[in-house]
């Protein structure tokens, strides 16, 4: 008698929970996505187009690029800062450049277009994993909210001091990274990544760190994106990248070790400030918070400079506090 055979259960791959579980066929490739980005591109320039030639201000007084002395350093030289890539970014303007300021800005702009692409690949993504929006299906739902997602990101009135502001390509160049590496992690072709993919999020992870120190919290989202897109349970894409996961968390845990190291030694973030503690300086952040959501619904009152209260019921003068006074 002949034994039964039962099929065997597959382990399941492919991408998340409420990703099609096959590639939808391709078809013919439009042009109006395409269209969209050169006219979005010609869009920025048009938005900081009067800030091209703007004069250094504020930090860039201070950096390295703006001091006569020190343009005849050596790249190690440039680099020997908390932030190595940016200052490797102000060396290539300088080198390739010179003392054009308009080469900076310019710099500046196409990074933040170049970040909006990505943003919009993002949303993308994230519509596929859900299968659409209400009454819209498939690829146009895809492309539709992506583009919007992208527009809104790159012509955005709060994004004007990261993009205008030379010494802020901190935030433009660091987030142009840390939203790379979700893109990229986003995008894989099974549940479980890729050591190639893995690496590359690894290097742009690090690359980001090494822009602006605030990037440490991409492990959280990835981990975060797994748990709610999870296939099957809702630890099994966690455990299918693990050892993803194990990476950053080293990664992080070096980049946490030296943004400590680097804020105990700095005249910031509350160390070394007469009149205020790390704890003050932190609730007092906290409550500027609320300041950048309203102002991304309501895009109005921005200051490069604001004052906020500091947070101590015994401390009543104001400090003047900048919303991102953790620039360069």
């Amino acid at each position: 008698m002949k034994k039964s055979k039962r099929p065997r259960q597959i382990e399941a791959k492919g991408p998340p929970q409420g990703a099609p579980s096959q590639s939808a066929p391709r078809g013919k490739v439009t042009w109006w996505p395409w269209a969209a980005a050169l006219a979005s591109l010609l869009l920025a320039f048009e938005i900081y187009g009067p800030a091209l030639n703007g004069p250094f201000v504020l930090d860039d007084l201070y950096l390295r690029y703006a001091n006569p002395q020190s343009l005849d350093a050596s790249f190690r030289q440039w680099i020997a800062d908390s932030r190595p890539m940016l200052m490797a970014s102000f060396w290539l303007n300088h080198k390739w450049t010179g003392d054009s300021l308009y080469a900076y800005h310019l710099t500046n702009v196409v990074l933040h277009f170049l970040t909006s692409v990505i943003v919009a690949l993002i949303a993308m993504r994230l519509v596929e994993w859900a299968g659409g929006l209400p009454g819209i299906k498939g690829a146009a739902a895809q492309r539709t909210l992506g583009i919007f997602a992208g527009a809104l990101f790159l012509v955005h009135p709060i994004q004007t001091e990261s993009v205008a502001y030379i010494a802020s390509r901190s935030e433009t160049l660091s987030v142009l990274f840390y939203y790379a590496a979700f893109c990229v992690f986003l995008y894989r072709r099974t549940e479980s990544i890729s050591w190639p993919r893995a690496l590359a999020v690894i290097a742009l992870f690090g690359a980001a760190v090494a822009t602006k120190q605030h990037t440490l919290t991409l492990p959280l989202l990835l981990l975060l994106t797994d748990l709610f897109w999870a296939h099957g349970s809702n630890q099994g894409s966690v455990r299918a990248n693990r050892l993803l996961y194990v990476l950053l968390g080293m990664t992080g845990a070096v980049g946490a070790v030296f943004v400590w190291s680097t804020l105990r030694a700095a005249n910031t973030a509350g160390f070394h400030v007469a009149g205020m503690t790390p704890a003050t300086y932190f609730f007092t952040e906290c409550r500027v918070l609320w300041t950048y959501v309203r102002m991304f619904v309501l895009p109005f009152g921005q200051n490069a400079d604001p004052d906020a209260a500091a947070a101590t019921a015994t401390h009543a003068a104001s400090a003047t506090i900048a919303p991102d006074s953790s620039k360069v």
